[in-house]
């Protein structure tokens, strides 16, 4: 039989990652628009501020002001 290495399926970045796909499915219709659609979320995302305490999120906030 056929041995597939194991992949995590369950965790968040996967979940986030399915729930990306799965609205851009919605949004366009071809390949190349859902791609386009994905990258541009992606790119997005990667723009705002990460924040990980109540502390980053109020620098973030000062720095805005």
């Amino acid at each position: 039989p056929l041995q597939v290495a194991g992949f995590p399926v369950h965790t968040v970045t996967v979940k986030r990652a399915v729930k990306v796909v799965n609205e851009a499915a919605g949004a366009v219709f071809d390949e190349e628009s859902r791609h386009g659609w994905i990258s541009s979320r992606l790119a997005h995302r990667r723009q705002l501020p990460n924040i990980d305490s109540k502390q980053s999120f109020v620098m973030s906030l000062a720095k805005n002001t």
